[in-house]
């Protein structure tokens, strides 16, 4: 019970996080790293300072205290409110302590994974859906290169969107949790190697889900045999990549059964399965329902729902 009340708390601190996202910005706490500074290393990291190098784009937004980010435009330093996006291809790194509080949104296309950063311990959202966020944080990018006439006021916008986007699918549950990434050494002073795997691999789920794509072909997109980059994501996300897989590709077909007009077949073929019938036997496997019977299920809720709210 204990710890189904912490995952609670912990879904709220996202609920937050998010809501924070939308919230009106000044210029002034608005910062870019465009890509125009890809490819070069950061300003003041030392040898050992773990870094990573995006593939999407990814904003840091300081919640409580102070949050530094290594980026090649210098060491940046975020007080609560301040909000960074950087391009995809910027290479940088977060310096984390245990009284700051702050997310990290890495735009995936059409998903996002959230990181949450509380009290000295990092947690995963993964929010799933089928909206282009990507093309908002690019319209958020070019708004940030101009900085034209009201331009913290087109990108307040821009990030409400956002928020909004990410919320919806908080609220409908289109998303996996992973509440206290084990070992988090790797974020601060240890061996980044590890944590760069897990991001790649997960960075690579989401990117292909669409594809008939397995273990061995992530594995090897990370680097490591399938034995070992299981061996890591269990340790520090308590699920091997396979399923980490299933589970993205069962919360996106619900995603898709819920608001999407196509066909059963078509949406088995988004998620990644040649077959109509593979995608039954998973999602029964998963849900305890067809996919038919999932989806009359969600309009027959949607359609008491409309009802219910034009009593109202």
């Amino acid at each position: 019970m204990s710890q189904q009340r912490d995952q609670i708390d912990m879904l709220g601190a996202f609920r937050e996080a998010i809501a924070e996202l939308g919230a009106p910005r000044s210029s002034e706490s608005l910062l870019y790293c465009g890509s125009s500074l890809a490819g070069r290393p950061p300003v003041g990291s030392r040898l050992n300072h773990p870094t990573t190098v995006p593939i999407y784009p990814e904003i840091n937004l300081c919640l409580a205290g102070n949050v530094e980010v290594l980026t090649p435009a210098g060491r940046l330093r975020l007080p609560r409110g301040d909000l960074l996006l950087m391009d995809a291809g910027v290479e940088h790194g977060e310096v984390l302590s245990p009284d700051s509080t702050a997310a990290y949104f890495h735009i995936h296309k059409t998903n996002a994974h959230v990181y949450l950063w509380s009290a000295g311990e990092m947690s995963l959202l993964d929010l799933i859906g089928g909206t282009d966020l990507a093309a908002i944080t690019g319209a958020l990018g070019r708004e940030c290169v101009t900085r034209d006439w009201r331009f913290s006021e087109a990108a307040s916008a821009l990030l409400l969107y956002l928020s909004t986007i990410l919320m919806r699918r908080l609220r409908r549950n289109s998303l996996l949790f992973t509440p206290k990434i084990g070992p988090v050494a790797s974020f601060r002073d240890g061996d980044s190697r590890v944590w760069r795997a897990i991001e790649s691999a997960l960075q690579q789920c989401t990117a292909r889900l669409h594809e008939h794509v397995s273990a061995e072909d992530l594995g090897a997109a990370t680097g490591y045999s399938v034995v070992h980059l299981n061996r890591l994501l269990v340790e520090h996300l308590g699920r091997t990549i396979s399923q980490h897989l299933r589970e993205l590709r069962m919360v996106r077909a619900m995603d898709m059964l819920t608001h999407s007009p196509q066909t059963i077949e078509n949406i088995a073929h988004a998620v990644g399965y040649t077959e109509h019938a593979n995608l039954r036997r998973a999602f029964r496997r998963a849900t305890g329902v067809t996919p038919g019977q999932y989806r009359r299920g969600r309009r027959s809720a949607r359609q008491v729902r409309d009802i219910a709210a034009e009593r109202d």
